[in-house]
């Protein structure tokens, strides 16, 4: 009897390990073959898994460098205060746009505004005129118009002046359908170079009217 029990404590204990050996076996199987499943429906184990991840974050740091290198290769150069005060319109030369929309007016109704979306314009090293390009938000456009400008001195500082000379003749649909009044603008370089900063003021059937703050031209990224 004694021996009887003796052998079924052994096989017993005989079926535990080899459950357990089973187990083991079939866990470290499951944790070795697990894997996603790619865009072919193709299995990927988990260390290929972590060779893709580590490749795919390798490939994020280029391209976040390589756009950075973009970034700074199409970021037009600063203009150095010293440059801009010595006058020579050299420093201007490239192209200018409107960063922020501002109000203008139909020309002969000083109480019509109509706000200028986009304004753009190329200026040379020669300095004196420039043609410029105007849209508004109502579709009105106002196309190779001349734009003069020219440095003044202002005390020991430049200013850029920007003036139209007359009112613009403008477009809607290849008609023309209104005028917007002469403009001047002054235009000083803020502290670290990179666009102007504007008072404008518009002509009106009264005369000239009061300094506004608030424009902003930078210049044009190069493609």
């Amino acid at each position: 009897m004694i021996i009887r029990q003796s052998m079924f404590n052994a096989l017993v204990f005989s079926t535990i390990v080899l459950a357990a050996v089973f187990f083991v076996v079939l866990g470290s199987k499951l944790v070795l073959s697990q894997c996603e499943r790619d865009q072919n429906g193709e299995c990927i184990t988990v260390d290929r898994t972590a060779d893709i991840a580590s490749e795919i974050a390798d490939l994020n740091q280029q391209l976040a460098m390589a756009r950075s290198n973009a970034e700074d290769e199409c970021n037009p150069p600063e203009i150095s205060q010293e440059d801009w005060n010595s006058g020579n319109t050299a420093v201007l030369e490239g192209c200018w746009q409107l960063q922020y929309d501002y109000t203008m007016y139909y020309g002969g109704d000083s109480d019509r505004p109509n706000d200028l979306v986009d304004w753009g314009f190329c200026l040379e090293a020669a300095g004196g005129y420039a043609l410029q390009d105007l849209f508004f938000e109502d579709g009105l456009q106002c196309t190779n118009q001349r734009l003069y400008y020219e440095f003044i001195d202002q005390q020991g500082s430049a200013q850029l002046r920007l003036a139209d000379n007359n009112n613009l003749p403008c477009y809607r649909n290849g008609f023309q359908t209104a005028n917007v009044t002469e403009r001047e603008l002054l235009c000083s370089l803020n502290a670290s170079g990179d666009y102007a900063e504007c008072q404008n003021r518009n002509r009106t059937p009264q005369g000239w009217n009061d300094w506004r703050d608030g424009i902003i031209l930078r210049r044009r990224p190069q493609p």
